[in-house]
């Protein structure tokens, strides 16, 4: 476009020299030209002591959280009703550790704390979860109070009131596996199934055969998953990787935490989370570097095995509540790296993330959790394998790369069926919100 030009700016870091390539717009009017002649870059600490408080998403040691942030020495408090048997989950952090920050959770008008607790680094976030049964059925002020040696800036990570859910609503499970082929699900090879998991989910749900995506790659088919909105309207892969969603679309975790759903994104890929901004409605987002320190191999991508040691005992801590998870994993992408049962390439690494999509089954299983969960298994495009001599995905819109799994598994809300209508990627929201 005429109207965007690119302009070079030097920044220097704490270590070395950097350039940052920053477009801007000039804006043409009837009357006369406005132009953008100035650009301000200040660091996060600085933002932070600007603003005072506020919220906003905070990361400390690789996990994203929705965060209240104030100044320390410093006191916030709300007034809120406690309803039975509910439980306060709350994160401390200390993002910019001058000082260690000393926090105190209590109900005004009493004397002991709920919690007090320092903080001395910003290397994880301090995840506490605080029972409030004597509290139940008042209305009271909840201070968090933050005590420091030096000014600093306090960080809440995701205060979440929960309680048991009274309504036996569903869990929800989005499980994307990148690249994962349609055509494969049920492929035998050999005499041997190559799937047995994913084919035990398809049996017993309800399993749409011609289901397409809305891009033959990640970075718009995500967006078009978690908005229902087409490429074309949320834009994001039109112009650069790191295009980000705009915060006024509405997401499928925003839909479900309104509706009272704890939310949690779990991605290998960061196309699949904060590189896309599609952390929006989550309160808690684990993005890939989160996993890289914890991969047990020197694989180049991030297993599902990985996933699911971190997936695990966040079903366990959260199972008494509503949640909602997103996962992304990327077995099935190259490069192709696993060799299972015999299968190796693509077909050892669908057969490989079958196998962690069966332990995540088992696991919601001994919870007594899978009859309850709405799972839904996708991905976000499939790939070539030379078939139209082509290979990989991306720039092709042949059924092989734009066809794709997708099925729904609830013994109540999706009895088994197979279902040959035509269905799109952009119906998952609309199917799971109706």
């Amino acid at each position: 476009m005429d109207n965007i030009r690119e302009n070079w700016i030097p920044a220097k870091g704490r270590n070395r020299s950097e350039e940052l390539k920053l477009k801007y717009i000039v804006i043409q009017t009837d009357e006369a030209p406005l132009e953008l002649r100035s650009i301000r870059l200040i660091g996060h600490e600085e933002e932070f002591e600007y603003r005072g408080k506020g919220i906003r998403s905070v990361r400390i040691g690789n996990v994203l959280q929705r965060a209240v942030y104030f100044k320390a020495p410093g006191e916030i408090g709300y007034s809120i009703d406690i309803p039975p048997a509910a439980r306060l989950q709350v994160s401390l952090g200390n993002r910019f550790p001058k000082a260690p920050i000393t926090y105190r959770i209590r109900v005004q008008g009493t004397d002991t704390p709920l919690l007090e607790h320092t903080v001395e680094h910003n290397r994880a976030w301090e995840s506490f979860t605080l029972r409030l049964n004597k509290f139940a059925n008042q209305r009271v002020v909840l201070t968090i109070e933050a005590q420091a040696d030096r000014p600093t800036i306090a960080v809440i990570g995701n205060p979440v009131l929960l309680e048991p859910d009274l309504y036996h609503r569903p869990d929800i499970i989005l499980y994307l596996a990148d690249a994962l082929r349609a055509d494969y699900i049920g492929k035998n090879v050999n005499g041997e199934k190559l799937t047995p998991n994913i084919d035990y989910i398809a049996a017993t749900g309800a399993w749409f055969q011609r289901a397409y995506s809305q891009s033959p790659w990640t970075k718009p088919s995500i967006p078009s998953l978690m908005t229902s909105l087409y490429p074309t309207t949320h834009q994001v892969g039109a112009y650069s990787y790191t295009d980000l969603l705009g915060e006024r679309a509405n997401t499928l975790a925003e839909s479900l935490q309104t509706a009272g759903y704890f939310t949690a994104s779990f991605s290998a890929s960061p196309l699949g989370s904060t590189l896309s901004n599609l952390g929006q409605g989550f309160d808690e987002v684990y993005p890939p570097p989160y996993f890289m320190s914890r991969q047990s191999d020197e694989r180049e991508l991030i297993g599902s095995d990985t996933l699911n040691k971190t997936i695990f005992p966040w079903i366990s801590e959260h199972r008494d509540f509503s949640y909602f998870i997103y996962i992304h994993s990327l077995d099935p992408h190259m490069p192709f790296e696993n060799s299972v049962r015999g299968f190796t390439g693509y077909e050892g690494d669908v057969a490989f993330n079958d196998i962690q999509i069966g332990r995540l089954v088992d696991h919601l299983i001994k919870l007594g959790l899978w009859n309850h969960t709405i799972f839904i298994l996708t991905a976000d495009h499939g790939g070539q394998i030379m078939e139209n001599g082509l290979f990989y995905h991306g720039h092709d819109l042949y059924e092989p790369t734009l066809r794709i799994p997708l099925i729904f598994h609830h013994p109540a809300y999706f009895p088994p069926r197979k279902y040959h209508t035509p269905v799109q990627l952009i119906d998952v929201m609309p199917t799971l919100l109706t």
